[in-house]
């Protein structure tokens, strides 16, 4: 899932080949975004952070519908078989006593909670 992630650079030294540069920072892009309804924009009140995640496929497309079941995988992988995610998969996360697993679990997570209206 790193190779994915959307909204930070995902680098070299991590990724190899598969590396590229933070995407989706411009204006009105997912840090700042402003909602669209019907093929309008929204007032500026309905500005906010909607970046993280990852892109799916690679469409560099998001979609909240998909990842509750890729989440419920991966999180019962790591709890029915912990010793078979370690936390040295040299992911910028590694070595921080957390399967990496689950650092990209929370990766998409925290984008699922910025994706939330705050009317739940």
């Amino acid at each position: 899932c790193y190779y994915q992630r959307c909204g930070a650079a995902v680098l070299e030294q991590h990724a190899g080949h598969w590396h590229h540069e933070a995407c989706h920072m411009g204006i009105n892009s997912d840090a700042n975004a402003r909602a669209l309804i019907n093929g309008q924009q929204q007032p500026e009140s309905t500005r906010r952070d909607v970046s993280g995640g990852w892109h799916d496929a690679g469409d560099y497309r998001k979609y909240v519908a998909f990842t509750p079941g890729v989440l419920w995988h991966m999180l019962h992988a790591v709890e029915w078989n912990p010793q078979a995610f370690p936390d040295n998969t040299n992911l910028p996360e590694s070595g921080n006593n957390i399967p990496d697993l689950l650092d990209e679990v929370k990766w998409e997570l925290d984008w699922l909670l910025r994706m939330q209206n705050a009317d739940g």
